[in-house]
């Protein structure tokens, strides 16, 4: 009869093996994805003892500390939709230091990308690019081609999300070059999305759509659900801001019924975010305040700072809609305090300029003004032309209720141009109102 220690590490050896099946099972796609989460959650208290027995061991040979990197790189797949972001960064730096014991290049980079993973997911790009930085170095070193390719897009994911777009694309376009070079479809897919984010982001709705399509072909050709859901959420963004609100609304709840299927909380809390934006340029505010809060419930759930941050913001962009302005600018300050904890300059000047929306609504337009102007140069950094614009047109505003037409039309042309190049339907409108200054002013 084998000693209990024989038998818990034939327990732990198990699970560790049934956990990667059942990520090989979630990435073959379609019925293999709801059954491999069935199992998933089914065993799960077993496959947490495992690991936490493997843990808890002295890594004194080379099969336990195996064991310890195998269940923090074989189920990223899947753990990260069942782990919160703090318990996953403790196993994934057990199975960093157990593939340094191995001297395992592969893993060991492997590990350096799932940490820097799950400190984006919660809103802390700065401490994400350190681990990208030296998982690509290593990648590097040792010809890993597809640890570059995926480190290269992570990187310009990370610097998106810093606001610092020429960076971000010099990224993206080395990745979706490695892609190419090693025929990595998968790959290829996420970059693809990845480009359509940055050109939303610049305020080119129509270009990222391209970019979606190209991803969602990818993905659906390998019943890849988690990336068809993410792309669909995507697409109904970028519907929204050209105007087709039903398109929008259609892929996004599409997107929400397959994360509540994968109970994948953060992308559940990112399209929640997403309707309730939606909602609200729809005028149905109360809708928006029910998705917006839910959304920050989630956000806090899996500590998503940044995801925290935006849903605080949407909550006072609703609450201004609805015309109690003292509770908005309320949500929106605490929003912007997270933005500066974070570094996250786009979000600061977007938080800015609602700050100042709120000020202009209050008739203190002096205070108003400084917030505007305060946030333009942020937005122009971060390359966002729809904040850029839309943050020019409520400055121009004020110029215009002061009666400084030639500082006021300048800066409400730049929403207008911005408005025609996209075809937003309230563009035309926007234009009736600058011609009819520019006449007070002849």
């Amino acid at each position: 009869m084998p000693s209990l220690e024989v038998a818990q590490l034939r327990h732990a050896t198990f699970f560790a093996s049934l956990l990667r099946d059942l990520a090989d099972m979630y990435q073959q796609g379609g019925e293999q994805v709801w059954a491999s989460l069935d199992t998933l959650d089914r065993e799960w208290g077993n496959i947490v003892y495992g690991q936490s027995w493997g843990q808890e061991h002295p890594l004194n040979d080379e099969n336990s500390a195996q064991l310890i990197s195998n269940y923090a790189s074989v189920g990223v797949y899947v753990l990260e939709l069942r782990l919160h972001p703090e318990e996953y960064i403790q196993w994934i730096e057990a199975g960093l230091r157990a593939a340094r014991y191995l001297n395992n290049s592969l893993l060991v980079c492997n590990h350096l990308g799932s940490l820097g993973n799950t400190y984006a997911n919660m809103g802390s790009p700065h401490q994400a690019i350190e681990y990208y930085q030296e998982a690509l170095s290593l990648a590097e070193t040792s010809d890993f081609q597809h640890a570059i390719g995926v480190t290269l897009g992570n990187l310009g994911d990370a610097y998106l999300e810093l606001g610092e777009t020429e960076k971000a694309l010099c990224y993206f376009e080395k990745a979706l070059d490695v892609s190419q070079r090693i025929k990595d479809q998968h790959l290829a897919e996420v970059i693809f999305d990845s480009l359509g984010v940055f050109h939303a982001s610049i305020g080119d709705p129509y270009r990222a759509i391209e970019y979606y399509q190209k991803a969602l072909a990818l993905a659906e050709e390998t019943d890849n659900l988690r990336g068809i859901g993410a792309t669909l959420g995507n697409l109904g963004l970028a519907f929204a801001d050209i105007g087709d609100f039903e398109n929008a609304q259609k892929h996004l709840q599409l997107t929400l019924d397959t994360a509540q299927k994968l109970k994948d909380k953060r992308l559940q809390c990112q399209i929640l975010g997403n309707l309730g934006v939606l909602a609200a340029d729809m005028s149905s505010y109360e809708q928006a305040l029910s998705y917006h809060f839910k959304a920050l419930e989630l956000s806090r759930a899996v500590n998503d700072r940044r995801s925290e941050g935006q849903d605080l913001g949407n909550i006072g962009s609703a609450y201004r809609y609805m015309g109690d302005t003292e509770k908005a600018l309320a949500y929106q300050l605490h929003a912007l305090a997270i933005s500066r904890e974070i570094g996250d300059r786009r979000s600061e000047g977007r938080d800015l300029s609602n700050i100042a929306n709120a000020y202009r609504d209050l008739g203190e337009l002096e205070v108003a003004r400084d917030y505007y102007e305060a946030s333009l140069p942020l937005l122009r950094d971060a390359g966002d032309r729809r904040g850029e614009a839309y943050a020019s047109w409520g400055l121009g505003l004020i110029y215009a209720e002061w009666m400084d037409f030639e500082q006021a039309i300048p800066l409400l042309q730049k929403c207008v141009d911005y408005e025609r190049e996209i075809a937003h339907p309230q563009a035309e409108a926007d234009a009736s109102f600058l011609d009819e200054l520019k006449l007070t002013l002849n």
